[in-house]
């Protein structure tokens, strides 16, 4: 574990704190700390079962899609527009979503619910798999929503 935080601390000074890329890694966990100024975050096929509780303000963006995260994910910044959270292990949506979210992926998960409250601002929410009396509960007409299964 103590090879993998050196690993992504190593990225965070070469990527100048505004990405991280850090796919494919077999992480397990991350830094407390991300920079402050730290905007994009790509962590997908990893082996995560969290993220941190104190996400940045700054992030626009968090790929984490095949890790192994479970049950909720907390306190996500204001500013995220996208956020991809695919084939993971999470039980529950997060209850509340920033304002400004363009794109959700929550396709192969185990949720049982939608939010009743989800963002107006969303443009595409991809759903795969799931059983369909859960997502038309909460279709939205302004949605391009994917539900194939």
């Amino acid at each position: 574990m103590k090879f993998y935080n050196a690993y992504i601390n190593q990225h965070l000074k070469l990527f100048n704190k505004a990405v991280i890329d850090a796919k494919n890694n077999k992480l397990i966990t991350l830094p407390k700390n991300l920079p402050a100024s730290l905007s994009k975050l790509f962590l997908s096929h990893n082996r995560l079962k969290r993220l941190p509780e104190n996400l940045p303000s700054s992030l626009l963006i968090i790929y984490v899609e095949n890790n192994r995260l479970e049950g909720t994910i907390r306190n996500l910044p204001d500013a995220l527009m996208g956020l991809n959270l695919k084939n993971n292990r999470l039980n529950t949506i997060p209850s509340h979503l920033p304002n400004f979210i363009e794109f959700l992926d929550i396709s192969n998960n185990v949720v049982t619910e939608l939010p009743d409250d989800l963002p107006n601002s969303i443009r595409s929410l991809n759903v795969r798999n799931y059983p369909k009396r859960i997502l038309f509960q909460t279709m939205m007409p302004q949605v391009k929503c994917s539900i194939a299964s």
